[in-house]
C-alpha cells in the first residue's frame, strides 16, 4: 500500500511515496564471500541464490548462513561463498 504525501511550506516544496516494500528482489549483482565455517567442504565454492540453499549447505546456526542472508537481503542477486577451516596456529 502506497500513499504520496505532500508537504508545502514557504520555500520549502516536497512529495514522497511512503510504502511498506522493504525490500525488492531483482538484485543483479553477485557478491562474494569467505568465511569460517562449521558446515560445507572448506575451499569449495558455493554459488546461492536463496536463503534455504546457505541453510542445506551450512547448517542454520552457522555464521557463513547468517553472512549469506544478510547479503540477498541487501539486494546480492546471488552469492559465491567459499567455506574456510579455522587455523590452528
Amino acid at each position: 500500500m502506497s500513499s504520496v504525501t505532500t508537504h508545502e511550506r514557504p520555500g520549502v516544496y516536497s512529495a514522497y511515496d511512503a510504502s511498506s516494500v522493504v525490500r525488492g528482489r531483482g538484485g543483479s549483482r553477485t557478491v562474494a564471500i569467505a568465511a569460517k565455517s562449521e558446515g560445507g567442504t572448506a575451499g569449495t565454492l558455493y554459488r546461492l541464490g536463496r536463503y534455504e540453499e546457505a541453510v542445506t549447505a551450512f547448517g542454520a546456526g552457522d555464521s557463513l548462513t547468517g553472512l549469506v542472508r544478510l547479503l540477498l537481503l541487501n539486494g546480492a542477486g546471488a552469492v559465491l561463498a567459499v567455506p574456510v577451516e579455522e587455523d590452528d596456529e
